[in-house]
């Protein structure tokens, strides 16, 4: 994906909610309070093996619905990894008002129990290396895009 002001190919992955609200949540329970998503991708580098990358974001409230979270690689990781499609692998973690909600949403090549803890392994050990690579939108350079659907973010000191 372009970026506004041009500057290469960004590889956007849109995690996509199914927002059902919460008992006590506001307005009858329509409201989903702080959630988070945490997001974890893994890409072929071009030598054969993989590298990881992880994000997260904390979004304010989101109504009952849809809404998507959207984390975005730069240019320079597109280009040198070669990545011209979809990740290797993936996983989102989801967390509603810091309670992480089971199940979470994965790709098709780790829904094997032995592959994702594989996956999880790999990414708790390797994506500290790439802290601060895959950001959340509102550190990118699409921050105003979608503004029709895109979430207030809770902002932390140094996000």
């Amino acid at each position: 994906m372009q970026a506004p002001r041009g500057g290469g190919n960004w590889l956007e992955a849109a995690v996509e909610l199914r927002v059902r609200g919460m008992p006590g949540g506001g307005e009858a329970g329509r409201w989903a309070e702080r959630v988070g998503v945490r997001l974890a991708l893994g890409v072929e580098r071009r030598d054969g093996g993989y590298r990881f990358f992880q994000s997260e974001a904390e979004v304010v409230a989101l109504k009952a619905g849809t809404a998507v979270v959207r984390f975005y690689l730069p240019p320079e990781i597109v280009e040198r990894e070669r990545i011209s499609g979809a990740p290797f692998a993936w996983m989102a973690e989801i967390a509603v008002a810091g309670e992480a909600r089971p199940g979470g949403l994965v790709s098709s090549v780790l829904r094997d129990a032995t592959a994702l803890e594989s996956f999880r392994n790999r990414v708790k050990a390797e994506a500290a290396a790439n802290a601060g690579v895959l950001v959340p939108q509102y550190d990118s350079p699409f921050e105003h895009e979608y503004a029709a659907d895109t979430p207030s973010y809770v902002r932390r000191t140094g996000s």
